[in-house]
């Protein structure tokens, strides 16, 4: 079992229980330009100096296939660097960060803004079980995982 962004579950010999509707957002410190905006298309943000989280992560993927879907690659400023990290350097302004809004709306900073993307990337979250493996065990876990994420986020 795992818990894996539906993008990436191979539609053969898996079953995927949708856990968490999520969508990649733009986030940038209020001092940034584009702060005033309430939301933008990718391509917009495409001279911007990104910072990534780390490059060996599923995030790290779906933030390069967006952009290049945009039409550019971005520019990294920083790579691999800690969360809190990301604040601070956001936070001075000159940068931007793409994030999956539930993890954007966790960060603790109140000088960083939030901006949807017009395209709407949906990168849901879900339980994937090799066919082939599901116990009844694994059942009542799926069971228990699906009705702890409804109660939870809706």
């Amino acid at each position: 079992m795992a818990f894996i962004r539906r993008r990436y579950i191979p539609d053969r010999d898996y079953s995927a229980y949708p856990l968490l509707k999520d969508e990649l957002v733009l986030v940038v410190g209020k001092k940034h330009p584009l702060a005033k905006e309430r939301s933008i298309f990718l391509r917009d943000a495409r001279y911007e100096n990104f910072i990534f989280l780390g490059t060996n992560t599923g995030l790290y993927r779906i933030c390069m296939d967006e952009c290049k879907k945009a039409g550019f690659i971005p520019r990294a400023k920083e790579r691999n660097i800690r969360i809190e990290t990301l604040e601070e350097l956001l936070v001075e302004g000159d940068c931007a960060s793409l994030l999956m809004n539930s993890a954007a709306q966790r960060l603790s900073s109140d000088q960083l803004k939030i901006i949807s993307l017009k395209e709407h990337p949906q990168m849901d979250v879900c339980l994937v079980v090799k066919l082939k493996q599901l116990t009844d065990l694994k059942k009542t876990f799926i069971e228990f995982a699906t009705d702890y994420m409804l109660d939870e986020y809706n």
